[in-house]
């Protein structure tokens, strides 16, 4: 579902989406950590490990995701 709303949001297609995360996820060994708080609220932080950093940093799109409100 994260996926289908990311693709959604910039107008891409889901399966376009998901292979550019499977070729991340193959290529870049990024670390990434998930917590979450009393409220049950979600947050996920990952770092950028990539070999070509300054190309990476000038397309990284941060983004905040909420869903009814």
């Amino acid at each position: 579902m994260e996926i289908e709303g990311m693709a959604g949001a910039i107008g891409v297609s889901t399966n376009s989406l998901l292979l550019a995360q499977y070729i991340n996820e193959l290529s870049a060994f990024c670390t990434s950590v998930v917590a979450y708080t009393a409220n049950g609220t979600v947050f996920h932080g990952r770092n950028i490990d990539f070999l070509f950093e300054s190309t990476m940093r000038n397309i990284t799109y941060q983004a905040e995701f909420m869903q009814n409100g």
